[in-house]
């Protein structure tokens, strides 16, 4: 054989090694100005084994990230659909672990600078070619999001398999896809969660270095990054995670896939949470809780006494300086059973507040003090009674009902007074209704601890602390009754009560005012208005009645009434789709002011996990309390020094309208009411809850708990 025809035979033999190793386990690149993409192949030709291991590669520019299975609050994640293909049966996609992208409150995961996934393909016949086309549909993003739509393809031989030049690569990516059986020496202790948090117990026969968890659910539910604290000299990690759900929906029996890293390790953990996981994590438990009973009920009826004398709402203190001023003038006896049915009026409210609140917790509301003056309709009816005193004030009209529409007690009473007497009626025992309604959206020192107790626990107890509180509230009144001749501490009757009379009368007026106020915020502008004009009209039919034509214009008044009522409850209830409100009460709420930021408890946590410390404050435009704590203690000293130097980061939930997600925030703390304050810090990650009344010296304390050494 000559040399000439050796080179010819050895050259037709190697040309195709070449071809066969490289043409055919790689699609060639695709290429665009944020990304490069193809599809690789792990061996060289089909032989007897059925799964082909396969990769997506991405090949990304400087600052762009395409994303993982579960992308976070935004993006979606690549996927592959097949076009065309031969010998194909199934394929099967791996997700190697991402990293956590945080942008202002938007979390997202997912990977940069390359990314390989790792993909098995199976075919329906081993020894037989493959050959796929695919369209590719991913997302990237830097500064923007754009989409790539390509096609991408594929085909291997049959023959002997070997190694290709791509297959440690596919190899290293599988080795980082979390899966139950990574992470040996890891396990879950305990899983603790209420509505606004979920806390994870793990531990390890290695210590912990910074644990980290991402969390997926196939329901609504958005999962923060957590806050971790190690114990157990770093064996032990308790992550407390941020939980939200725009639809409140509960996290027992939810199906849950835990992606849990530390250090280069990870584990994928997939749970249903179950029933017996329900409790509140340990951090988050409510101190009344340790509080004797006999405690309790002496808080519960100290509160009630406080809430006399809170600057809540003037027509508390219009009410009772009316009664005051009449029983001036009447006889001891009547005074006595006077002051009496106002008591018994306060006590027959608390008892009804308390039944309400026990219906509402057995359908599953979270019930709070106060949320009656979220909905626009009580703050309506509200409104029109206090006018309706008001008028009755000011002599337009008279109320007069039989006492025995109150109770069976009136007539027993009514007939041990003289024939002359002014007997007690309606008028009275509606004082007492009125003091104690109208004094709902306030809080006082105790009030809250007592609540949360009472709320927190069973009917008997919600009954039995509604009335000790309802007692304390009503004590002035049994006190009257039962030494009338406080009384004479008061001046002779004469005009000076009917110019009291009149002034109390403005003072109600005014305290309506502030009501429709209330509903600009809950309502769109153009209903409220609408709702006022009733309301006002109505009104002054009333005082028309001293023109004479009485019957006419109270029924014009009562005709307004109605309409009142029945336009600011129509979006709701009639027409079944609510009016644009004037203020957007969700998580983006409208800040107050420039210094503070809107409520996102997600970003609360992000922010105090980088070391910063944050004031949380949530109000309402019916809180007078918020009101009062805001003028002497957040407008003004440490907070607002603090915050326009930005020491701390504020945050401000706005509750005049129910909203869940700050109804769920309260819960976690296992408060029932508001005003609410907490501070958080890299000392308090949890959060230090202020008492309901601030005070600089509260405040200063919990800014020095949270972060010792930026508050001197």
């Amino acid at each position: 054989m000559t040399l000439k025809k050796l080179c010819l035979i050895l050259t037709c033999l190697l040309l195709p090694i070449p071809w066969s190793s490289e043409a055919l386990d790689y699609s060639g690149w695709k290429r665009t100005e944020m990304a490069d993409f193809r599809l690789i192949s792990g061996v060289s030709a089909i032989g007897n084994d059925r799964k082909i291991p396969v990769g997506l590669q991405f090949k990304l520019r400087d600052g762009w990230k395409i994303y993982w299975r579960h992308p976070g609050d935004a993006g979606f994640p690549p996927s592959l659909s097949i076009q065309s293909s031969s010998n194909l049966e199934k394929m099967d996609w791996a997700w190697p672990l991402p990293e956590r992208f945080v942008l202002n409150s938007i979390q997202s995961f997912g990977y940069r600078k390359e990314v390989i996934f790792p993909i098995t393909l199976t075919v329906a016949q081993s020894k037989k070619p493959l050959s796929i086309i695919s369209k590719l549909n991913a997302l990237v993003c830097k500064d923007i999001c754009v989409p790539i739509e390509d096609t991408v393809s594929l085909k291997i031989p049959s023959g002997i398999p070997s190694a290709t030049k791509y297959t440690d690569i596919i190899d290293h990516y599988k080795s980082l896809v979390p899966t139950a059986e990574t992470w040996k020496n890891f396990k879950i202790i305990d899983i603790a969660y209420d509505l606004a948090r979920l806390q994870l117990t793990i531990e390890t026969k290695d210590k912990f270095s910074n644990p980290d968890v991402f969390i997926e659910s196939s329901g609504n539910l958005h999962f923060g990054k957590p806050t971790v604290t190690l114990f157990r000299n770093g064996y032990r990690a308790r992550l407390d995670i941020p939980l939200t759900s725009p639809k409140n929906i509960p996290l027992k029996n939810q199906p849950v896939t835990m992606t849990f890293l530390d250090n280069g390790r990870f584990k994928e953990i997939r749970r249903v949470i179950s029933i017996t996981s329900n409790k509140p994590p340990p951090s988050l438990e409510s101190s009344p809780k340790q509080i004797p009973w006999l405690s309790i009920l002496g808080i519960a009826f100290l509160g009630g006494v406080i809430l006399n004398f809170m600057p809540c709402v003037l027509p508390v203190l219009a009410i009772k300086l009316l009664a005051v001023s009449r029983a001036s003038g009447v006889e001891r006896n009547s005074a006595r059973v006077g002051f009496f049915y106002s008591g018994l009026g306060v006590l027959a409210t608390f008892s009804l507040l308390a039944i309400f609140a026990i219906s509402l917790k057995a359908v599953g509301v979270f019930v709070t003090w106060g949320m009656q003056f979220q909905e626009p309709i009580f703050i309506t009816l509200s409104s029109i009674v206090i006018l309706f005193f008001a008028a009755n004030l000011w002599g337009w009209v008279y109320l007069q009902v039989p006492d025995t529409f109150i109770n069976p007690l009136s007539r027993r009473f009514s007939s041990r007074l003289p024939a002359n007497t002014k007997k007690p009626g309606l008028n009275e025992f509606m004082t007492g209704f009125f003091v104690t309604v109208l004094a709902t959206p306030c809080s006082a020192p105790f009030v809250g601890t007592a609540l949360t107790f009472a709320l927190g626990r069973g009917a008997a107890e919600i009954i039995c602390i509604f009335l000790i509180m309802g007692a304390g509230l009503a004590s002035p009144y049994f006190f009257i009754a039962l030494y009338p001749n406080a009384l004479k501490v008061l001046p002779k009757p004469g005009p000076w009560m009917r110019k009291l009379e009149i002034v109390l009368g403005g003072l109600l007026i005014l305290t309506a005012a502030w009501l429709m106020l209330v509903l600009l915020e809950q309502l769109s502008l153009g209903q409220a208005s609408i709702v006022s004009l009733f309301i006002i009209g109505g009104f002054i039919a009333l005082g028309c009645t001293h023109f004479g034509k009485k019957t006419f214009f109270r029924t014009i008044a009562v005709i307004f009434a109605f309409f009142a009522v029945l336009f600011s409850g129509a979006p709701k209830y009639l027409l079944n789709h609510p009016l644009e409100p004037n203020k957007e009460f969700a998580i983006n709420n409208a800040p107050i002011d420039g210094r503070w930021l809107n409520f996102e408890p997600v970003l609360i946590r992000q922010l105090v996990a980088r070391g910063n410390t944050v004031f949380v404050d949530v109000t309402a435009d019916w809180c007078l309390n918020c009101k009062l704590n805001d003028a002497l203690f957040l407008s003004r000293g440490i907070i607002s020094k603090s915050l326009s130097t930005k020491r701390i980061i504020g945050f401000r939930a706005d509750w005049t309208a129910p909203n869940k997600q700050i109804a769920s925030y309260l819960q976690s703390f296992g408060r029932h009411g508001i005003p609410f304050n907490v501070v958080y810090g890299p000392s308090a990650p949890q959060g230090i809850p202020l008492p309901e009344l601030l005070s600089e010296n509260s405040i200063r304390k919990a800014l020095l708990a949270a972060n010792y050494n930026r508050f001197p």
